[in-house]
């Protein structure tokens, strides 16, 4: 379902999820900014964490983020922490701290995923 709007200075863009995919080993994961072409300064996707899969321990420098858990429980990692969270919750990261999350359940759970601005490494500014 891909439908533009020509009202409007920018269209309005629809997009199905199922026509953007891209597969890794447990995760789902299908970006918006593609699909609407984006050019990258806010950063959008919705993942699906099978079983036992997790998404790496990592860190912004610059980029802000929203995760919310959709569906399903999950176990979320800041730094050295962890908390145990159910369906319907958001957690905002500010840049800087380490961040993962981890389906330590049986059953799949889905995340939106909401980056902006594009991030900045410490070697990358100059």
């Amino acid at each position: 379902m891909n439908k533009d709007s020509s009202k409007a200075c920018k269209p309005v863009r629809f997009v199905d999820l199922a026509d953007i995919a891209a597969n890794q080993e447990t995760l789902e994961h299908k970006s918006f900014n593609d699909a609407f072409g984006l050019p990258g300064h806010l950063r959008m996707s919705v993942g699906r964490l099978a079983p036992g899969g997790s998404v790496e321990h990592h860190r912004h420098f610059t980029m802000e983020e929203v995760y919310y858990l959709m569906k399903g429980r999950a176990m979320v990692r800041v730094d050295d922490d962890e908390y145990e969270v159910e369906e319907n919750t958001a957690i905002y990261f500010p840049p800087e701290p380490m961040r993962s999350v981890y389906n330590h359940t049986d059953e799949d759970c889905w995340w939106l995923f909401v980056g902006a601005p594009p991030d900045v490494k410490p070697q990358d500014q100059r």
